[in-house]
């Protein structure tokens, strides 16, 4: 019940600050639930969805909130931190600890201002599983942590190394493989059917989104944007991070069936977080859930590993305190913490709506960011998230730069992929000045503020007698 209220209120904080990849998520689950098709456009099936898991839950939300998709967040993010609080009593239970400890815990990741900014992604399902995994190879229940597992990985490809992590480091080592086993059964189907029918086995944002080849890392973007960009907020959701640290060299002195947990807890995390630096994944932030997420149980399973808390309650309090705070206000957001997106999620709406007019009715090239724009524009706004034919282009460059063994990989990943024909540009061009503006007829233009509330510019063009 606790999990289900922060859920509840954290909806009703972030639900009209969701960013702008949430919303491309959103736009896929609705249109699985209006028109049953995968992709983010009416009739135009693509395959750049991570989370199929997320999508089926808000879609099936959607049904059930009468066709709104923002409200099926509403349902799906509570009911998710009711189990992660459900796994994470059964957990404290196993582990015979303070009642308090899945308490601190849901707090922590309902609070975090890296989790918070997530709302609308499956990063909260993945927390969820993540519990799930560790409540049930803890009390060595091979089959239940294997349906988790599977479940976990249908959330998210990558949760396959904090998954494995937890089920070979707590189950015993004869058991964990039939847990692998059943997580098999559970997760396979899905990427046979993809295989054939999406034309890949995994999503085409696997290829594009890793070996990115950008300046920033998941190690150097910590301190060189995040903590320049949101210095509050990072330090908040790096707190339990370094305090898991410490708990994990705490571990390691104490021994014990408790201990082991909180160690495959912060080895999981940390496992995840350089899988994702040395894939040369660009450090979106919700690649960082899984560490902050360990780190969160680790933390708790050993502030609460005693009736005697002392000191540690007091630690514990502070944080969640000042956590509490910082990703409370201002209510409701109009901003995530740590986007980074150029406009905030209603200026999109606004200049959603004047689409259809200002274009009559033809699609429209999105200025690098899609998913607010598609949610809300009455036409077609396309770019590589959303049309197969701008992801081709970009995969085949990806194939073209790998080595022979991902050439390889990729080779098998596509062998269903259907042969495309070129589709033309779209006529009309949102951009932002300054940003590659291409040449074109001024249409129209908007002024918008971006994640640091520094002004920009907006503008459709009309690029028909330019090409």
């Amino acid at each position: 019940m606790y999990g289900a209220v922060l859920g509840l209120a954290l909806f009703l904080v972030t639900h009209r600050a969701m960013s702008d990849d949430a919303m491309i998520t959103l736009t896929y689950a609705r249109n699985l639930a209006e028109h049953g098709v995968w992709g983010a456009l009416p009739g135009v099936t693509a395959n750049t969805q991570s989370s199929p898991l997320n999508m089926w839950l808000l879609a099936a939300g959607s049904l059930l909130a009468d066709g709104r998709v923002v409200h099926a967040v509403g349902i799906v993010l509570p009911l998710t931190l009711a189990v992660t609080g459900r796994w994470a009593e059964g957990l404290r239970r196993c582990l015979g600890l303070h009642w308090a400890a899945p308490y601190l815990a849901l707090t922590l990741v309902a609070c975090s201002p890296l989790l918070t900014s997530t709302v609308g992604l499956e990063t909260y399902l993945g927390v969820a599983t993540l519990a799930g995994v560790a409540r049930y190879a803890a009390a060595d229940r091979a089959a239940a942590a294997g349906v988790v597992a599977g479940a976990a990985l249908l959330t998210r490809l990558d949760m396959i190394v904090p998954v494995a992590v937890l089920i070979f480091a707590l189950l015993p080592w004869r058991r964990s493989f039939p847990a692998t086993a059943v997580g098999a059964v559970v997760v396979v189907p899905w990427h046979v059917w993809s295989w054939f029918a999406l034309g890949g086995a995994v999503p085409d944002t696997t290829w594009l989104k890793s070996s990115s080849g950008a300046s920033l890392t998941m190690a150097t973007s910590v301190g060189s944007y995040y903590f320049a960009g949101w210095p509050v907020a990072t330090f908040l959701t790096s707190l339990p991070v370094a305090m898991a640290l410490a708990c994990g060299v705490w571990a390691l002195t104490r021994g014990g069936r408790h201990a082991r947990v909180v160690l495959a807890a912060l080895i999981a995390g940390w496992a995840h977080w350089a899988m994702m630096w040395l894939g040369g994944a660009y450090p979106q932030f919700w690649y960082f859930a899984p560490l902050v997420a360990c780190s969160i149980l680790a933390t708790a399973l050993s502030l609460y590993s005693s009736n005697r808390l002392g000191l540690a309650t007091f630690v514990a309090a502070l944080v969640l305190a000042t956590g509490s705070l910082v990703a409370s206000l201002p209510v409701p957001w109009t901003m995530a913490y740590l986007t980074g997106n150029n406009a905030r999620t209603p200026q999109y709406a606004a200049v959603a709506a004047d689409l259809g007019r200002l274009t009559g009715g033809q699609p429209v090239g999105s200025p690098g960011e899609v998913g607010a724009l598609a949610f809300h524009a009455p036409v077609p706004v396309v770019d590589y998230l959303t049309h197969p034919a701008l992801t081709r282009p970009l995969l085949d460059e990806r194939y073209r730069d790998a080595g022979p063994i991902k050439q390889t990989l990729l080779r098998w990943n596509w062998a269903h992929r259907e042969t495309l024909t070129p589709t033309p540009l779209p006529r009309y061009q949102l951009a932002f000045i300054g940003v590659g503006l291409p040449s074109g007829r001024e249409v129209a233009r908007w002024q918008v503020l971006d994640s640091a509330e520094q002004p920009r510019t907006l503008i459709l063009l009309d690029t028909a007698l330019t090409r």
